[in-house]
């Protein structure tokens, strides 16, 4: 399978799971997480297949969303085997997504991949707080004339 034909098979994977989350960890999180590493990845020469599943990917583990983390990993890991990815490049993304937990803080990740999914993961969370901030401000300014 090539690569472009799993990135998408993810992506459709990933949607199922949180088209419908609540936690603020939903799909369009996951869209400017992407959109983001992406961007990083090509500025930072990082592998952008292993940047890019992890960033799909990096919420399916998350304890905030699932009860079972442990169960929640091996279902990521059955993914990946699924997909047909080659055992070096499974354990990379799974290695990523264990290590860029954003309340754990975690700076001493293992390889520019990580940190570029990590980097981004921070920017998009970032992005919507402001996005959130600069509507509140707009609707409070045309309350403030409307009144």
């Amino acid at each position: 399978m090539n690569k472009r034909s799993i990135i998408q098979n993810t992506e459709e994977f990933v949607r199922e799971k949180l088209e419908q989350e609540g936690t603020g960890h939903d799909w369009w999180h996951i869209v400017r997480v992407v959109e983001t590493t992406k961007t990083i990845a090509e500025d930072e020469e990082a592998d952008s297949f292993i940047s890019v599943m992890a960033a799909l990917l990096h919420d399916l583990i998350d304890d905030k969303l699932v009860e079972d983390k442990e169960e929640a990993l091996h279902e990521v890991k059955n993914w990946l085997s699924s997909q047909q990815i080659v055992e070096h490049d499974q354990v990379h993304i799974l290695n990523i997504i264990q290590t860029i937990s954003f309340k754990d803080g975690n700076d001493h990740l293992t390889s520019i991949e990580a940190q570029v999914v990590q980097d981004a993961d921070r920017l998009a969370r970032c992005n919507r707080s402001y996005w959130h901030c600069k509507m509140f401000c707009i609707c409070w300014s045309e309350r403030k004339l409307n009144s």
